[in-house]
């Protein structure tokens, strides 16, 4: 990863807080800082009527400069109701997940937010964890179980990867995730496994 990828990076979250740099700005020291997109900017896909609000959290950047990130989300009565998660590619934005959306492939549907940071790979394709519509007692950060999804760049599709309830190592049972996961380039996921020992 290289400074003028950081640089880009950290403007998602840093230059769209304060709202007033061009969408191209020169720097001193000679990088170029992108703008990928503003708070209160309308969030894909753009009929929906829902736009970026509250913050941003920045994710993975690949070697194309492609971009990964979620923020959380309102309508137009101004009230935060969620996450999504974000991908930007050649310019282009496109919404992966977000709150209330059917998980491909199951009943569930996406909880409260994401589990941040996401993971992106030269490729494009994006792993991330997200919480699910499942209640949880144990799990405060969004009071729902998490799963473990993928995101493939070309067929612009998400599939699951871990959801509670899957078996783990060890005659164990996957209870969800945690915070941060990540994907390399040859597709293989690293994250957190939450488990629990099975009681007889």
């Amino acid at each position: 990863m290289t400074l003028t990828n950081i640089g880009r990076l950290s403007l998602v979250s840093f230059g769209l807080a304060l709202g007033t740099m061009s969408a191209e700005a020169a720097a001193p020291n000679g990088y170029t800082y992108s703008v990928v997109v503003f708070l209160g900017d309308p969030a894909p896909p753009e009929r929906d009527g829902i736009y970026h609000e509250g913050d941003f959290e920045p994710g993975d950047i690949n070697s194309r400069g492609d971009v990964a990130f979620a923020s959380d989300l309102a309508k137009s009565d101004d009230m935060i109701f969620g996450e999504g998660l974000f991908a930007r590619y050649n310019g282009i934005t496109r919404k992966i997940a977000r709150t209330g959306d059917p998980i491909p492939g199951t009943q569930l549907n996406y909880g409260d937010g994401i589990l941040s940071p996401p993971g992106m790979n030269d490729s494009g394709d994006v792993a991330f964890g997200f919480c699910t519509d499942i209640p949880s007692a144990w799990f405060t950060l969004c009071g729902t179980v998490p799963g473990v999804f993928r995101y493939h760049s070309v067929r612009q599709k998400v599939s699951p990867v871990l959801l509670p309830g899957d078996s783990a190592p060890g005659g164990t049972t996957f209870r969800g995730t945690d915070s941060h996961t990540d994907l390399n380039n040859r597709g293989e996921i690293a994250t957190v496994g939450v488990y629990r020992y099975l009681c007889g």
